[in-house]
């Protein structure tokens, strides 16, 4: 036996004979007992061994060196297949036919006259590839090259997925997290986060830290609301990172907001109510608007969807469009008086001057130009639904009772709304306690 470096005849693509497809299963079987030392390539060996096999002659041992390279022994007939001053190299240069053995292989002496080969698909940068033409090395270096390319291709086809901010947007875009939401919550979690992707999508979320989050919310601190509703959203989104396994923990979790100086949308005052309802009196369209929100306590994506057939045995029937929650309200007798000559046949009470139902946004557009009609423009169809928690805190109602109209899920929310009409019955109560103390002394040390 004698070494045998491979002639470079055909490769794949070439139809293949029974004899020859059980020099293959020999084949394997030889590069399957063959050592493997770091270096060497079984992509490379199994094509060196297809080259062979192709050609007619038969696999005698696989010969593996401790750095990876490798030679191929044959017997053929009981002689060497191949004269040891067979040079290959020569052997593809003279005789070009044999150039489509391997693909996009591309061949050429340089300016000095030096053989060059690469490894150039269409379209790509060529890879230099060792020479003699089907040595080992040859052999290794070109099976590399494939596997590369065939990796570029599957990327191409499969989006890379890494750990940056953008690409966890991507990701989280796509979940079934985010495609519960309701249609506004999606637009506002969207629009915040690209606008924040816009800036820092390129980090990795993995070298993301809490000291991160802070430097960057410090840069929104003049304006708490914003940083405060960046840093809800961002927690939110690591969350889904920690999830989907991106990162092992939220560096997120337990951060403080920002104490806000605001007070957020304006609650109306009853002057500013009576104010309106002096331009807009029973009768008109603005009125009703402003007693469906005041009456109800809903958002204006809530109201605009009301008609008569939510109406059901003095109550109106409302889904909240942004949580989900059903709830029953009440139709107390002013909203009723300003329903009572609304037709029946509408598909909400609502409509543009086109007859259709309002979009949320065009209807909070709506509502701005009548506020501003009554001089109020301080004021905005979502301090309505402010307006209606404070007076039924006035009124005396329990959080819980509150929240049966409101579709607030916690304490906290509705205290957002009533903290002024909370202080101000407490401060009554206090006070009316002290007098009836001072009516009825006790004594401090009874017997």
């Amino acid at each position: 036996m004698e070494a045998y470096t491979p002639d470079p005849g055909p490769a794949s693509g070439v139809a293949i004979s029974a004899e020859k497809k059980n020099g293959f299963a020999w084949a394997k079987k030889l590069i399957k007992e063959a050592p493997k030392p770091k270096g060497f390539s079984v992509t490379a060996a199994k094509r060196a061994m297809q080259l062979v096999a192709g050609q007619g002659k038969e696999p005698a041992a696989l010969k593996v060196e401790p750095d990876g390279s490798f030679t191929i022994e044959l017997v053929q007939a009981g002689k060497v297949a191949a004269a040891p001053d067979e040079n290959p190299l020569t052997r593809y240069f003279d005789m070009g036919k044999r150039e489509v053995a391997f693909l996009h292989l591309h061949t050429y002496r340089d300016r000095h006259g030096k053989p060059r080969a690469y490894y150039k698909p269409s379209a790509s940068k060529g890879i230099p590839l060792p020479l003699p033409v089907g040595s080992p090395e040859f052999l290794l270096a070109y099976a590399k090259a494939v596997e590369g390319e065939k990796l570029e291709r599957a990327k191409a086809k499969t989006p890379n997925v890494k750990d940056t901010f953008r690409d966890l947007l991507r990701l989280y875009l796509k979940s079934a997290l985010y495609s519960k939401l309701s249609p506004s919550s999606k637009r506002n979690y969207r629009a915040i986060l690209e606008k924040f992707c816009q800036k820092y999508g390129h980090l990795p979320v993995s070298q993301f830290s809490r000291r991160h989050a802070s430097n960057m919310l410090a840069k929104l601190s003049n304006t708490p609301e914003a940083a405060n509703t960046l840093m809800k959203r961002l927690r939110l989104l690591l969350n889904f990172a920690v999830d989907i396994g991106m990162i092992p923990a939220n560096p997120m979790v337990g951060m403080k907001g920002y104490k806000s100086e605001g007070e957020g949308y304006h609650d109306w005052t009853e002057e500013e109510i009576a104010q309106f309802i002096a331009r807009h009196p029973l009768g008109t369209k603005a009125y009703l608007a402003l007693m469906l929100m005041l009456s109800t306590g809903q958002r204006r994506s809530d109201a605009v969807r009301m008609g008569w057939g939510d109406v059901a045995n003095g109550m109106i029937r409302v889904r909240q469009q942004k949580t989900g929650t059903p709830l029953m309200i009440p139709i107390i007798p002013a909203l009723q008086a300003a329903l009572a000559d609304m037709p029946k046949g509408a598909s909400t009470f609502l409509l543009t001057e086109y007859g259709r139902p309002y979009s949320a946004a065009g209807f909070g557009n709506w509502m701005r130009d009548r506020c501003d009609e009554a001089g109020l423009s301080n004021c905005s169809s979502h301090g309505l639904r402010k307006a209606c928690a404070r007076r039924l805190a006035e009124a005396g109602c329990t959080h819980h009772e509150i929240k049966a109209i409101t579709g607030h899920k916690t304490d906290a929310e509705v205290r957002r709304y009533t903290a002024k009409a909370d202080q101000v019955l407490l401060a009554h109560s206090a006070f009316e306690k002290l007098q009836d103390t001072n009516k009825n002394p006790k004594s401090a040390n009874p017997l």
